[in-house]
């Protein structure tokens, strides 16, 4: 809730449902670098992917989502300038 709310904020487009532990982007919203930083997961491997998707497990701490969203928030503010 608290990646899809910070979203929100940004106005980045996702999916997300609300019983699973899975959030998708639109690749338009993060570059290459960050997913590949992040280990985002690409939804194709054979063509160019439309989502990235975030699994959010135990290993991902709220110190790991605060870098991933000031990183993209980062970003997006150089891509409007």
């Amino acid at each position: 809730t608290y990646l899809a709310d910070s979203l929100d904020e940004m106005g980045v487009k996702y999916f997300r449902n609300p019983y699973m532990n899975i959030l998708v982007i639109e690749t338009k919203y993060i570059s290459d670098r960050l997913a590949k930083k992040f280990q985002l997961v690409a939804d194709s491997y054979e063509k160019k992917s439309k989502w990235w998707k975030i699994v959010v497990m135990e290993h991902v701490t709220m110190g790991v989502l605060d870098t991933f969203l000031n990183e993209l928030r980062a970003e997006r503010s150089l891509n409007k300038a």
